[in-house]
């Protein structure tokens, strides 16, 4: 079980250790909105569209970022959940002797 939390919590810090992905989420989490539409990531933050899809999948897939489509548009909110786990899981048993 502690072999299956740390391969999760490697995954979301793997992809936390990507500059532009801890970009994304640090302007997701400062927003004051919960979801925000992809082209206004593209815009605010200057991300090709093809390079921002790959790091938004990426994100996605580690289970950081959280996707859901409107009409045409898909929005992204941060799983702050994910995050804090990640976290605490790694605080509490890689960090113990410290």
């Amino acid at each position: 079980m502690l072999k299956s939390k740390l391969t999760n919590i490697s995954m979301v810090f793997h992809a936390l250790g990507n500059e532009t992905r801890l970009l994304i989420i640090h302007y997701l989490i400062n927003q004051n909105e919960d979801n925000i539409r992809v082209g206004k990531i593209k815009d605010a933050l200057g991300i090709p569209s093809s390079t921002l899809s790959h790091h938004l999948i990426v994100l996605s897939q580690t289970g950081v970022l959280k996707q859901h489509k409107k009409g045409r548009e898909i929005y992204c909110s941060v799983n702050q959940k994910c995050l804090r786990d990640a976290i605490m899981v790694f605080d509490k048993e890689c960090c113990l002797n410290l």
